[in-house]
């Protein structure tokens, strides 16, 4: 089971930590060129588009891809498509409706996010994103649903790269004005590329197919998209209300400042995260007996920490160093909370582990309650810290607000499950903690050697008490078998 897992994560992974590669090296030409007043203007029209993007999509795309992937599979070429006809003529028409609601509020909106009327224009801008978005977010479930993955992994790398060709020359030559268009030039590459491979992956099948909206294929759409709008949704909009608590508190640099704390958050867990769930969660679907449940979460926990701990020690022992690599000199005041929000990360992975069973036994209500929980305490943490603490309070709030959502979905799990840790889990789990938290100290310390040092002893302490040998073979015996594999012709 921990090697089937291991391989989904290592194979899933590989796209999306390609494509956030490419986007470091677009964030640090951003940073460079445009500095952390720049960066913060720029993270909150990206919260703010994330949010349009997840409103507007009504969550359809989860019951997009289950019915196209149902219809594909029984050969029912008619009923798939009327699927896709239903939700292009649902979606493309609420795009437009939105769209034209940021042009009449866009001062209002510019005024509330950014806390300055003089950025009405960019925010009609992003807005005009979001009729472009509506082909690819339909092409790209159809994609999904008919099993192309890997026209989806191209699509993702061929969109990074392309994006990162358009911003550079048009910060360079128009600043802050040309970062904002090159969201709307990123959108329309998104829909070429992925008309593109529609055409050619999923040829006889129209995206963008207007027609009668079917009251039955609409109510079954909803049905399973709803969960992931209401959660969807709370998370981009309690993400947005972080961002604009910060600039109305500390001002527009400080959120910039901030930038570099959080797009680490939201970048290496969501790689390990993301891919494991593409082989647990189907798996867990399967799951009918408490016993291979409980068995089946402790491998998903202990893989996800075993694979992301180590990479929330080294950003810990090298913060500064890789502040400065990735954005610039200027944002080095971050690194001074960076231990605050690597612990919430720590927290955040509990609370994955622990709740991917909610989704697959059905547990709807349990698994909104939590997820919504989560984010309103993000918010009233951030609101009650930031005044007295700054972004060290805004960093706590995040750390807080997943304390409670954690013991909640342990909790849960220890009723209806009758879940319990393994031993080994246990430990893993406290002397991570324990890690972050060594690492943390030592490095307020003065001291070259000190400083160096010790973050080196502690992770070698943490290897050698968690990582099995035998699990440690069976993983270097898989890496290697996928390298041979891939140097074979024909592969």
């Amino acid at each position: 089971m921990l090697k089937k897992i291991f391989e989904s994560t290592l194979t899933m992974g590989a796209t999306s930590a390609m494509v956030i590669v490419i986007d470091l090296v677009r964030v640090k030409c951003i940073a460079v060129m445009l500095g952390p007043t720049g960066v913060g203007v720029l993270s909150i029209l990206n919260h703010f588009q994330a949010v349009l993007f997840t409103l507007v999509g009504l969550g359809l795309s989860t019951g997009v891809i289950k019915y196209i992937s149902e219809y594909n599979a029984s050969g029912d070429s008619r009923a798939l498509q009327s699927v896709l006809q239903n939700a292009w003529s649902i979606l493309f028409p609420v795009s437009l409706a939105a769209l034209l609601l940021c042009v009449l509020l866009s001062v209002p909106l510019s005024s509330w996010i950014l806390e300055d009327t003089g950025y009405s224009l960019f925010v009609i801008v992003y807005a005009c994103s979001l009729p472009v978005a509506v082909y690819p977010l339909v092409g790209n479930a159809l994609l999904q649903g008919t099993l192309k993955i890997g026209a989806l992994a191209r699509i993702n790398i061929l969109r990074a790269l392309l994006t990162l060709v358009l911003v550079v020359p048009l910060i360079y030559f128009f600043g802050l004005a040309g970062a904002v268009v090159s969201a709307l030039a990123a959108a329309l590459v998104h829909l070429v590329i992925s008309r593109h491979y529609v055409r050619t992956q999923a040829a006889g099948f129209s995206v963008a197919a207007f027609g009668r909206i079917q009251p039955e294929t609409a109510r079954k759409l909803f049905h399973y998209g709803m969960t992931s709008l209401l959660v969807g949704a709370a998370m981009y909009i309690s993400h947005l209300f972080l961002k604009t608590t910060i600039v109305h508190a500390l001002g527009q640099r400080l959120n910039g400042i901030y930038q570099p704390i959080w797009a680490l958050t939201m970048a290496y867990p969501t790689i390990v995260l993301s891919s494991m769930s593409a082989y647990s969660y189907p798996r867990m679907c399967g799951i009918k007996e408490n016993r291979d449940m409980v068995s089946e979460l402790n491998g998903t926990f202990r893989i996800a920490l075993l694979f992301i701990t180590p990479i929330m020690l080294v950003l810990l022992a090298a913060r500064r160093p890789v502040i400065e690599l990735l954005y610039s000199a200027e944002f080095l005041e971050s690194a001074a909370i960076m231990h605050i929000q690597i612990l919430g990360d720590l927290l955040r992975v509990v609370f994955w582990a622990l709740g991917m069973y909610l989704l697959p036994m059905r547990r709807l209500s349990a698994f909104i309650f939590v997820n919504i929980s989560q984010n309103v305490l993000l918010v009233a943490g951030a609101l009650l810290l930031v005044g007295p603490y700054g972004l060290e309070g805004v960093a706590w709030a995040f750390t807080a607000s997943w304390v409670i959502p954690s013991l909640a979905v342990w909790i849960h799990a220890k009723r209806s499950l009758g879940f319990s840790f393994w031993g080994v889990n246990r430990v893993l789990l406290f002397s991570s903690a324990l890690a972050i938290i060594l690492i943390a100290v030592c490095q307020t310390k003065p001291g070259l050697a000190l400083n160096l040092g010790a973050p080196a002893l502690v992770a070698s302490a943490w290897v050698l008490l968690n990582l099995d040998r035998q699990e440690l073979a069976k993983f270097l015996e898989y890496a290697r078998e996928r390298l041979s594999r891939k140097g074979r012709p024909g592969r």
